[in-house]
């Protein structure tokens, strides 16, 4: 079974709850999404340039976690639900993180150890075409995944607001909330701070989540 890669690299887990994890990512190629403030434009295309055999990947995991992300990893479905049982079968532990813009198959939960769904809010320029399937990738959501919310400005809170009170959640997972990259010492970083607190006192597991890898190492790639 081949897979598209865009890149694979060691580093540490610079967002959500395995912030500070050492990690193996997987890059995979391929996402139907064109978000204003994407990071990652080069993983968007799937051009099949860069084909690897399971094996392969499987020989340059250097670490216990493995995050697979991209691009958008459930737009090769098959390939990632083989490599996901691979790890599993060799003790590695991974997250996965999607755009939400596919749900997620429900055989391939149990290999996951958190899946890290990207909800895409008015300021990416992509929340209506998300909205129209968030429903089918809410459902299968479980208390140890997370939700991550981009917070640009207000209008990205009252969605955000708005998206936690539709009946989908059973449970919640945790909720990030991270500033716009580039944002990182601007309102922006001020509004997750302060609707953190807030939903914390409100009885959600949430949580500042600044992307700590750009602040060491600027935003580019194999970091």
């Amino acid at each position: 079974m081949t897979l598209y890669i865009s890149e694979i690299f060691d580093s540490i887990q610079g967002e959500g709850v395995h912030s500070g994890v050492p990690m193996t990512f997987i890059r995979l190629q391929g996402c139907s999404f064109k978000c204003t403030w994407c990071d990652t434009v080069y993983a968007q295309a799937f051009d099949r340039d860069n084909g690897q055999e399971i094996q392969e990947i499987l020989a340059q995991v250097e670490h216990k976690w493995v995050c697979i992300t991209g691009g958008e990893p459930l737009s090769q479905p098959e390939g990632l639900g083989k490599l996901l049982s691979a790890l599993y079968d060799v003790g590695i532990k991974t997250t996965v993180e999607t755009s939400g813009l596919l749900p997620i198959p429900y055989w391939y939960l149990d290999y996951v150890e958190s899946w890290v769904l990207d909800v895409k809010l008015p300021s990416s320029g992509e929340y209506e075409k998300a909205m129209q399937v968030l429903e089918r990738v809410l459902y299968h959501l479980r208390e140890q995944d997370q939700v991550k919310f981009v917070i640009q400005d207000t209008e990205d809170i009252d969605t955000m607001y708005s998206v936690l009170s539709l009946p989908y959640w059973n449970p919640f997972p945790t909720i990030l909330l991270s500033p716009v990259s580039g944002y990182l010492n601007t309102s922006s970083s001020e509004l997750c701070v302060h609707h953190a607190m807030l939903l914390e006192k409100a009885g959600f597991r949430a949580r500042f989540s600044p992307q700590i890898h750009k602040a060491l190492w600027g935003n580019r790639r194999g970091v």
